[in-house]
Formats: structure tokens, C-alpha cells, sequence
């Protein structure tokens, strides 16, 4: 019998998840992913719609795109290149859908200079997502060049926006929002990747590929700082009574319990892939006991690098290299991996079924690859700028990781002077955060981030200056009475006053005394000062929670 192959991995993980799963985990919905959309004028048009996300393309989690936008009727649905430049001011590309693939209409808009499109659809349904088609290579490899947002809105939105564009009453303005597109509950994001071992399964599986070696560092750096905790996932189905019997051992391990969703005859058999998958799970469980979740990505990345179907090298042996060569403990791993030919069922692989159906809030996983972002699936193009993108969104207000504010991910309002903070004389409350600024009071001042007051350091007793104290906008320095030098003083800091030799009549040996003194005492006083401005720090940070 010849070996199981079909036009694409993701086809062939949607059959076997169809044909093999139980019947409630059909009924259990695929998520669609949106965005909100709204037409902001001309004003008589305004109003909020719901969007898809695209399965390619570059959504902008966590901000806000707004524009123009634009219809052209000589290609109204985008299916071929558009002659010359878009419109004068136009930034944003209305096609209709139809007669080609969405990647099509993106790619082409694109090109026409569109910094996003919109597609809207051509009857009136509930939205999808726009996905890529794997059985068409021509149109899949347009995908890596698709860096705009993309975005599918139900026909009663579009056709509102062509009647804002057929009422001439000015430019129509619109605006993408993603800030709500994944939710972001606190300071820590539990994210997935539903993935397959095999890197040669089409163009799923080298995307995937690509990517754990893309975003290795980002995600190592997140995970060991704490703050993300990741989970590999892989999609499996199970041998029926309608699968032949050498079909059933080629694809699947432990006695058909387990089949690998991406076996075809060009890459690896499906056997040797539920191998592979089996033992990324096992040394991601070692890892996680041992406290280094993390090294898991260094493990993959290698796999995906050296160990490849196409070498001939996609075989245990390369993979307890790999371990050897990351200093893992490759028997702890054998152990969780256990025997494959036996016909018992392996705990690790049936929690992948389970979640794999499960109906909770992030919806079935029919896709490879697929990654979950707390419990928002995403959307768009698998890099490394994408993904992390989407992570920081994860987070809660203020409580993002350094990375998220890196130029290229983030927009700084804070120094482009868009805020509503207070500010005054070169001071300034906006605290820059992934999703826009927070309006915090600095330290030495004390408020609602809005309205900001000098703290007075030299009416309180903490100041600690010896002599005189001199408060200045948000700090205070000190300074010493005629016949006195300070010592160690600076701004905020108070310093020791000790006497100028022959201007106090103070013999020379109790001078040096005094000095040595105060040198212990500066030394204290700054630790005390640094206890107290740590300390009011805290409770400003209690106070905004």
C-alpha cells in the first residue's frame, strides 16, 4: 500500500483531527481572532466593528494603526497588481473578497504602498480566519513578504465604508486597534507552540523550523528571568478501524494509539516524527523539574538544525547528542520516553489530545504550527518581531519585560510629546509602557501622575543634612555654615560638614577626628537616604495599585 501523503501539513492535520477525534471535540468551535475597527470620520459614518486577524501579515498587538483608507475601482478586489501609487493620502487599501487568496490582495496592496488592508467580505457571515493556502506554493511563498496588518471585516462594515468613500464628504478615516486582542491579565504570560518535530513537511513545518531558531534568545532571555512560562504542544490522531494495518505502523507509535499529523511521503514517517515529537516533550517535562524550563529552546533549536529527515539524521542517536552536547541528562529523558512499541497509553501524549480538543477559551488547535499567547491564539507572521510582539501584549500594564520597550517594538509616546502627563521644567510624570504611557509622579514629587508637587526633603527629618538644607525641584542638597566644608555632598545626598583648618581654632589632630567621623557618618546617612527614597518609592507604587 503506498504511504500516506497529502499536499500540505496543515491539510493533513485538519483530516486526521476531523476523522480521528470524538464527536464533541468536533462540535468544539475554531477560534477567530479580531481586532476592533472603527470608522472615525467622517463623523455621520462612525462606528465599531469587529475584525479578523490574518493568519499572515503583521497585526500590531498591544497599539493602534490609524489612516486613511481608500477603495480603487478599477481593481476592486485586489487580484492583480495595481497601476501606479495609491491615492495622494491614502494609507489604508479597501479590497472586496473573491476571485483570488487573501494573501493575493495583502501582497498586492502591499506593493501598491498600503501600510494595511482591509478585506470586506462579499456576503453576509460570520467572520474567519483568513488562512494560508498551503496546497498553493506559488501563493504560500508570498507570505514571508507580507509586513502589514490584514484584516477581514463582515460585509455590513464594508459596505458602510464604501458608502463613507461614495458620500464624498471628506477623507474617511479608520483605525485598527489591537490593544484588547490578547488578554493581559498580570505580570507573567503563559504561552504555547503547537508544533511538529518534522522539518519537512512543507512549508508549515520550515516556518516553524525557522522560527525556534529565530526567537531561541528572545525566548530563553523571557523564560529565565520569569517572565513567561512556556509549554511545547504536538498534534497527534490515533489509528481507526479503517486504517490499514501498515499505514497504522508506519505513522503511529504505541500500538496506533498515537500518529503523527505530518508523516508524507517526501519527509519523515510518521513514526519516526511521534518519536521525535515524544522526546521534545520528555525533555521539556526534565527540564521543567530541574529548573531549566528554558534550555529546552537551545535543545530544539539544535534538533531542528542537525537532526533533520533530509540528512538521514532524524533519529535518536542525533537527539541524545544534542543533550549531550546542552549537558542534559539524556537516561532521565529515556526514562520518560519510555517503551514505544509498547500498546499502553503514555500520559504525556494523552494531554496533548486533551488539549488539543478541549473547548476552553482559546478554541481547538487545527493548525500547525499554532502559538498561544495566554489564551488568545495568534495571528500573523511566526518571527521573531511578531511573537514578541504578541508576548508583550500578554502583560499587564507597566509590568512588561525591558525587551518590550526596545525600539522596533514599541512606540514611545513619552518622548514624542503625545501624552496628557504632567510636566514641568524639563520634569515629567508619562512612564513609557508597552501599550501607550502611564502618568507617575517622579521621585521628589508627589501626586496623581496628572498634577505633580515638589516634596519639601528639608521639612521632613529624614533629609539628614547637618548644618543647612536647601530644597530644590524634586530633591534638595546641603550646605554648611561659614568656617565648614561639606564632604561627599551632592543632590539628594546630604554630605558631613567638618571645619576648615584655622578658620575654627581647632587644633589640627581633632580635625582629622572630625574627618574620619565624617566619613562613617556620610556613609550612613547615605544608606539612610537610599532606605527612604526606597521606601516612598514603594509606597507610591502601593498607592497607583
Amino acid at each position: 500500500m503506498p504511504s500516506l501523503h497529502l499536499p500540505s501539513a496543515l491539510a493533513l492535520a485538519f483530516l486526521v483531527t476531523a476523522l480521528l477525534a470524538p464527536r464533541g471535540a468536533l462540535a468544539a468551535s475554531f477560534r477567530v481572532e479580531t481586532n476592533a475597527l472603527r470608522i472615525k470620520e467622517p463623523a455621520s459614518y462612525a462606528g465599531s466593528y469587529d475584525s479578523a486577524i490574518g493568519d499572515f501579515g503583521v497585526p500590531l498587538y498591544g497599539g493602534t494603526l490609524q489612516g486613511r483608507i481608500g477603495h480603487l475601482a478599477a481593481n476592486p478586489k485586489g487580484c492583480s497588481n495595481f497601476t501606479g501609487s495609491l491615492p495622494e493620502g491614502v494609507e489604508i487599501l479597501l479590497a472586496i473578497r473573491g476571485d483570488c487568496f487573501f494573501v493575493e490582495k495583502a501582497y498586492h496592496a502591499q506593493l501598491a504602498g498600503a501600510k494595511a488592508v482591509i478585506v470586506a467580505d462579499n456576503i453576509q457571515e460570520h467572520l474567519l480566519t483568513m488562512a494560508i493556502p498551503e496546497d498553493r506554493p506559488d501563493i504560500a511563498a508570498l507570505v514571508p513578504k507580507i509586513a502589514i496588518p490584514v484584516a477581514l471585516v463582515q460585509k455590513d462594515a464594508g459596505d458602510r465604508i464604501q458608502s463613507a468613500l461614495a458620500a464624498d464628504q471628506g477623507a474617511v478615516i479608520v483605525e485598527f486597534d489591537w490593544k484588547e486582542s490578547i488578554v493581559h491579565p498580570d505580570n507573567r504570560v503563559e504561552w504555547e507552540l503547537w508544533f511538529s518535530t518534522n522539518t519537512a513537511c512543507g512549508q508549515a513545518c520550515s516556518a516553524t523550523s525557522s522560527f525556534l531558531a529565530q526567537f531561541k534568545d528572545s525566548a530563553v532571555s523571557l523564560e529565565q528571568e520569569g517572565f513567561t512560562a512556556f509549554t511545547p504542544h504536538v498534534m497527534l490522531g490515533s489509528c481507526s478501524v479503517w486504517t490499514s494495518e501498515e499505514l497504522c505502523h508506519r505513522n503511529c507509535i504505541r500500538g496506533g494509539k498515537y500518529c503523527s499529523t505530518t508523516a508524507s511521503s517526501t519527509g519523515a514517517a510518521g513514526e519516526l516524527t511521534g518519536r521525535a515529537d515524544l522526546r521534545h516533550l520528555c525533555v521539556h517535562k526534565v527540564l521543567n523539574e530541574t529548573k531549566k524550563a528554558w534550555q529546552w529552546w537551545e535543545y530544539a533549536a539544535r534538533f531542528a538544525a542537525h537532526c533533520r529527515p533530509e540528512a538521514g539524521q532524524f533519529t535518536t542517536a542525533c537527539s541524545e547528542q544534542q543533550l549531550r552536547d546542552l549537558g542534559v541528562d539524556t537516561n532521565a529523558v529515556g526514562g520518560c520516553v519510555g517503551s514505544l512499541d509498547s500498546g499502553e497509553a503514555h500520559p504525556l501524549l494523552d494531554a496533548q489530545v486533551r488539549a488539543q480538543n478541549e473547548r476552553g477559551p482559546m478554541g481547538r488547535v487545527i493548525m500547525l504550527p499554532t502559538l498561544v499567547v495566554n489564551t488568545n491564539q495568534y495571528r500573523g507572521r511566526l518571527n521573531n518581531a511578531g511573537v514578541l510582539r504578541a508576548l508583550c501584549a500578554g502583560f499587564a500594564e507597566g509590568t512588561e519585560p525591558p525587551a518590550c520597550l526596545n525600539p522596533g517594538v514599541n512606540v514611545d509616546e513619552c518622548t514624542q510629546g503625545v501624552d496628557t502627563c504632567w510636566k514641568e521644567n524639563g520634569f515629567s510624570a508619562c512612564v513609557d509602557t508597552f501599550r501607550g504611557y502611564v502618568c507617575h509622579c517622579p521621585e521628589g514629587w508627589i501626586g496623581d501622575g496628572y498634577h505633580c508637587t515638589d516634596i519639601d526633603e528639608c521639612a521632613t527629618e529624614l533629609h539628614n543634612c547637618e548644618q543647612v538644607c536647601i530644597n530644590t525641584p524634586g530633591s534638595f542638597r546641603c550646605e554648611c555654615n561659614k568656617g565648614y566644608k561639606l564632604l561627599g555632598g551632592s543632590p539628594g545626598v546630604p554630605g558631613v560638614c567638618i571645619p576648615i583648618p584655622g578658620a575654627t581654632g581647632l587644633p589640627v589632630w581633632l580635625i582629622l577626628v572630625l574627618t574620619a567621623a565624617a566619613v562613617v557618618s556620610t556613609s550612613v546617612a547615605g544608606i539612610t537616604v537610599y532606605r527612604w527614597r526606597t521606601q516612598h518609592a514603594m509606597q507610591d507604587e502601593i498607592r497607583a495599585i
